[in-house]
């Protein structure tokens, strides 16, 4: 049973603030409530049976970011959890089409990547929480973090981020160690 609003007001911001603070047994809890949810979107996508498995377990990480990010000023948590949880998904979703471009003739195209929501309201509540929080990111990060962040968020590796930027890896390294010492506070 996916969660409701009745119930996110009443049990799950003590399990939020658990699983963020480390508790695991409150975020199995919180997989448990949104493991349902993981599952309908993973069948949005058009991919074999085993690999559903894999976009699952990518769910459970957007999961975790969204524990780990969520912030209940800007949004729902539900609502921000399946922000978190599709994008999760259509990062991996792209790595199994370039994986997979040349081996099954499929392309890599953007219009295979599922739109795993139809409510005109929750797309735009999905775009006005995520556009305050990359405001406040942005604030709080130069120009080149930032750079480095997008790059980061996308699943480019550190020699390659280094390589665009026109920088060194150690350079790369350290800017996200920064991000990181930034965005804590921010999100926590």
């Amino acid at each position: 049973m996916e969660p409701t609003k009745g119930n996110e007001n009443s049990i799950l911001p003590g399990l939020i603030q658990r699983a963020s603070a480390g508790d695991q047994e409150a975020f199995v809890e919180l997989a448990k409530t949104y493991g349902p949810l993981i599952t309908k979107l993973s069948r949005g996508f058009a991919v074999p049976e085993a690999e559903r498995e894999d976009l699952c377990q990518e769910g459970l990480i957007g999961l975790y970011k969204a524990v780990m990010t969520y912030d209940e000023r800007l949004s729902g948590f539900s609502t921000y959890c399946t922000v978190c949880v599709r994008r999760s998904m259509i990062s991996a979703f792209r790595v199994y089409l370039k994986k997979n471009a040349g081996v099954q003739g499929e392309p890599e195209d953007a219009a295979q990547i599922p739109d795993l929501s139809s409510d005109p309201l929750e797309i735009c509540s999905d775009r006005e929480s995520y556009k305050a929080l990359l405001e406040r990111i942005d604030a709080r990060l130069s120009e080149y973090e930032n750079r480095v962040l997008r790059l980061f968020l996308t699943g480019v590796s550190h020699d390659l981020i280094a390589a665009k930027l026109g920088t060194n890896k150690k350079s790369v390294d350290n800017a996200i160690s920064r991000i990181r010492g930034k965005l804590r506070p921010l999100m926590g």
